[in-house]
């Protein structure tokens, strides 16, 4: 007796016909959508594949437009080039070329001073106190000279004609500093007087503080020689190869400097009140869309300031 079929075989043979019958009839039509073979390259009578020839790219060449001045004939620059620019104290206005240079302008010879002011700063006295050994009414005290870069022992009552001094007095006292939030801590203030020869007066040095000379000092530029720097206090001259000027007032706050130009040949006296040029600060590039991050604890992860 032959095993009765189940319903799930029929099925099960019904798809494998229709399978079977839809691979026969795509193998029939040679697979439809396959892709054509490539085309190979006819050999040469060698029985070698010939290279074919490769076309070389067409560029197109273009011709860059001529610089156009920015701000009048002078200021034209080159592309990888930076320009220098000059800054004319007396009409106070920007240029391309040096104030005493440009003949027939308002910043040219006819109106050139012959310098500049860069600064007025204030400088270290030539002589320092740095310190001392010995014990009162025995006291052997070390000095500095700025100018050589010598130090030197002296004492009280005693005269160093090698440094154009001689120490007066020095003295050392005892102080309490409760600036250290209500601890008292005990220092030692050391102080000398020396009489400077060279100008004929006393001068106070403390110990662990700079004495500064009370004359500022101007820093002049000669205008033409873009490395030349002179210096000069109230009452000196100054010299250069156009002429000769005797400074006058100098202010360090503002930085101001009155200048007398001497009279020459072709000039007569001349009287300016010199300033420095200001600075220019370039802005720093901020990338479009940038901001900077506000200070605050969630910038740390782990929440500390």
């Amino acid at each position: 007796m032959a095993p009765k079929r189940k319903p799930i075989d029929d099925v099960l043979l019904g798809a494998s016909g229709m399978l079977f019958a839809g691979l026969s009839l795509w193998a029939l039509l040679g697979g439809v959508g396959e892709a054509a073979p490539p085309l190979l390259p006819e050999p040469n009578a060698a029985g070698r594949y010939q290279h074919a020839a490769i076309a070389n790219p067409e560029t197109a060449t273009e011709i860059w437009a001529a610089p156009t001045a920015a701000g009048g004939d002078e200021w034209l620059f080159d592309v990888f080039t930076p320009p220098v620019i000059y800054y004319d104290v007396v009409n106070h206005a920007f240029s391309v070329t040096p104030p005493d240079t440009v003949a027939g302008d308002a910043s040219g010879l006819e109106n050139a001073f012959g310098i500049e002011l860069v600064e007025v700063k204030r400088t270290p006295y030539r002589i320092q106190l740095v310190g001392y050994v010995g014990s009162e009414g025995d006291y052997i005290v070390t000095f500095e000279d700025l100018e050589t870069g010598e130090t030197f022992l002296a004492r009280p009552g005693r005269t160093i004609e090698e440094h154009s001094v001689a120490l007066r007095s020095f003295a050392v006292d005892k102080t309490r500093d409760e600036s250290g939030g209500g601890t008292a801590v005990q220092d030692t203030r050391a102080t000398a007087v020396i009489h400077d020869l060279r100008q004929n007066h006393d001068v106070t040095l403390v110990q662990k503080v700079r004495f500064m000379n009370v004359a500022a000092l101007a820093v002049f530029r000669v205008t033409g020689e873009l490395a030349r720097h002179v210096e000069g206090r109230q009452g000196g001259t100054v010299a250069t190869a156009e002429a000769t000027y005797i400074i006058g007032m100098v202010s360090f706050d503002p930085p101001t400097v009155e200048v007398t130009r001497e009279a020459t040949v072709e000039r007569g006296i001349e009287v300016r009140r010199l300033e420095p040029a200001p600075a220019i600060i370039a802005p720093t590039a901020v990338p479009p869309g940038f901001m900077f991050p506000a200070a605050s604890s969630e910038q740390n992860p782990f929440g500390e300031p």
